[in-house]
């Protein structure tokens, strides 16, 4: 095998091995997210989390940042831009509340094996602001979701063409009102959607295939270089 087929080989190999990393698809229906989250991606849905603990500080601004004890799912408070911490207002009624006509964002940090995060939520101004959510906190055009109306469900999977983990996102309004979130949920893979030891087996035979291919290749090359042939 010449060293250029046996790149080609390589190249198709790997190809076949590692799938094209995930992107964002949102959900605005509740049933919907669920059912792409556990029927088509093999995910398992979290029962809906309410905020009932406590604010702690994050940045140089006390109670920017909330920690649900349960998920370790971490929500921290910014400005507009993203640029500056910003304090929540004080938890109430279950709910995360930003401080309505500043515009603040939320970024939500997510631990690692989680796939999705889906929230139900209201805006400020319910007749006349939207809610955008992506993967950074000035991203809102093109793949984004805007939430309209002020209110209601988004879910977020991590999951085109194929799941992958989500670590982060963002969500804000589009004018200066503010955000209120009432609940969320969360997409973790289970243990059975890892790996089967067949996958496996056929990844570990190539490889071990691609390590024979090539001490032949670099024993033939020896040989002709001894024996100048």
């Amino acid at each position: 095998m010449t060293a250029t087929r046996l790149r080609i080989f390589i190249l198709g190999f790997t190809a076949i091995a590692i799938p094209a990393r995930a992107s964002l698809s949102f959900e605005a229906s509740q049933s919907t997210f669920t059912n792409q989250a556990t029927t088509t991606d093999g995910l398992v849905v979290s029962s809906l989390f309410t905020f009932t603990g406590s604010l702690t500080q994050f940045g140089s601004v006390a109670n920017d940042e909330y920690i649900d004890s349960t998920t370790g799912v971490e929500f921290i408070a910014f400005n507009g831009t993203g640029t500056a911490n910003k304090a929540f207002a004080p938890i109430s009624g279950g709910d995360l509340n930003t401080v309505a006509n500043q515009g603040d964002a939320i970024e939500v940090i997510l631990p690692a094996g989680t796939y999705g995060l889906a929230f139900n939520f209201t805006t400020a101004f319910s007749s006349g602001d939207n809610l955008c959510v992506d993967t950074t906190v000035s991203g809102c055009s093109g793949g984004a979701f805007i939430a309209q109306n002020g209110s209601g469900f988004v879910g977020t999977l991590n999951d085109n063409p194929t799941p992958d983990m989500l670590t982060t996102i963002w969500m804000h309004p589009t004018t200066s009102a503010g955000t209120n979130l009432q609940s969320f949920e969360t997409a973790t893979q289970t243990q059975d959607s890892a790996p089967d030891a067949g996958t496996m087996f056929t990844l570990g035979s190539g490889l071990i295939l691609i390590a024979l291919k090539l001490r032949r290749y670099k024993n033939s090359r020896s040989f002709t270089s001894i024996h100048g042939r």
